[in-house]
């Protein structure tokens, strides 16, 4: 008997490389025309259930060069995909006698994210928010647990230890897609993680959108 899983996964890449031959053919007359932002967020999963997953330390480190709106990036995500939840994912420090990002995890709160906390080990200077200490566990566990409610994922980190997370997701037939940066104004992803997923969706469309 063929094996259920391996049946969805092999369906699903047979679903993403049609996909993608449909595009270059649709596309083929109109080259000399400039793309709209909405077109580079096309996706073989567009309107499927998804659950948008963000660390922290990735979109701070892209808010050192510009600034992250996540009043476009929800409303780009709600234009393509099904999204049943945004979960924002923090270090704080243990004792927070002076924390400035406290006010937008406040604010994330209040429209709509969900935001989840983590202590930081210690102060690290060179960090954005001068704490130290990795989300990617937090994030992979809280992926497994939404995989029964969901057709796929969206990732906005740069940590190559979600890679395992992603096979896992993977082997229970839920796509999981990224979300990058431009090589110029903000940081690029891991080649590792970006070979891992399903598909990149670049991020600077979804701030111009």
């Amino acid at each position: 008997m063929h094996d259920t899983a391996t049946y969805s996964r092999a369906r699903t890449r047979f679903t993403r490389f049609s996909f993608f031959i449909e595009i270059a053919r649709s596309g083929s007359e109109d080259l000399r025309k400039p793309a709209r932002p909405e077109e580079f967020l096309r996706s073989p999963y567009e309107f499927q259930k998804c659950c948008v997953l963000l660390d922290g330390s990735y979109i701070d480190s892209i808010s050192t060069n510009r600034q992250f709106d996540f009043i476009k990036f929800a409303s780009a995500m709600r234009q393509n995909y099904s999204v049943t939840n945004f979960v924002y994912f923090s270090l704080v420090p243990r004792y927070e006698e002076i924390f400035p990002k406290r006010r937008l995890l406040d604010w994330l709160s209040y429209n709509g994210y969900i935001v989840r906390e983590k202590h930081a080990k210690m102060p690290f200077s060179q960090s954005p928010t001068g704490l130290r200490g990795s989300l990617s566990l937090e994030i992979a566990i809280s992926a497994l647990e939404a995989c029964d409610n969901t057709d796929g994922f969206v990732l906005a980190t740069n940590d190559s230890d979600m890679c395992a997370a992603i096979r896992a997701l993977q082997k229970r037939t839920k796509w999981v897609a990224l979300v990058g940066g431009v090589a110029d104004t903000a940081p690029w992803l891991d080649d590792e993680l970006r070979r891992t997923a399903d598909i990149c969706l670049p991020l600077d469309p979804m701030m111009k959108a």
